[in-house]
């Protein structure tokens, strides 16, 4: 379900990009959370509460990678299991810096750190940490070219890698890999009946192979 939440996410602009025409439209932000919690079979609250915590959870990601020691090695530094799902996020991020510790919110993992990267939530929400960082003076919003840069190009690392494998695939694992990803966009009922099925016609195959082969 993970990777489903993510792909649907990625395919509405509405609820990250807040240059998006329809980001401050809270019917249009609602109505797209409305579609993701039908195709997932969820309720639109736990929808939104997942996703916080993959927000969440990838910018803390990026701060251990950005915080790493300049001569540890890159493949020490294991990637968070959704990493590259979650990189299309990347041009919406904005890094800032501060002098003061950030308070870890609910939603964040409690073995993670605070992220110091922040993501587009709700424009009322937007507003009120504006006036909040007010308070404490005015923060530096100029992006990290270089760090975005970085990890733009540890995330090509990871697809090269991800390229390498494909490759030693045969045409039977890329079609099943193909066909995984059209069986994901289906309702979970219709999900487990093909599953149901496939694995009867790959039992009985192998069922008349070893009948054919004892004879």
């Amino acid at each position: 379900m993970t990777d489903d939440l993510i792909e649907l996410v990625r395919q509405r602009k509405v609820i990250y990009d807040s240059k998006c025409k329809d980001y401050k439209d809270n019917f249009m932000r609602n109505a797209a959370w409305e579609e993701i919690a039908e195709i997932l079979e969820q309720p639109v609250n736990k929808c939104k509460d997942d996703w916080a915590k993959l927000r969440n959870a990838f910018a803390s990601a990026l701060k251990r990678r950005r915080n790493k020691k300049s001569g540890q090695a890159a493949a020490a530094l294991v990637p968070w299991k959704y990493e590259e799902n979650m990189s299309f996020l990347l041009p919406y991020m904005e890094c800032r810096s501060t002098k003061t510790n950030v308070t870890t919110t609910p939603e964040s993992p409690p073995t993670e750190e605070s992220p110091d990267e922040s993501l587009p939530e709700s424009p009322s929400t937007s507003r009120s940490q504006s006036q909040s960082r007010s308070s404490r003076g005015k923060p530096n919003k100029e992006p990290k070219l270089q760090e975005l840069y970085d990890l733009m190009k540890s995330f090509q690392d990871l697809r090269r890698q991800k390229q390498n494998f494909r490759q030693d695939m045969d045409e039977t694992d890329l079609f099943f890999l193909s066909m995984s990803k059209e069986l994901k966009a289906l309702p979970k009922l219709e999900q487990t009946k093909i599953k149901l099925d496939l694995h009867t016609a790959i039992s009985q195959a192998l069922i008349r192979q070893l009948e054919h082969r004892d004879k």
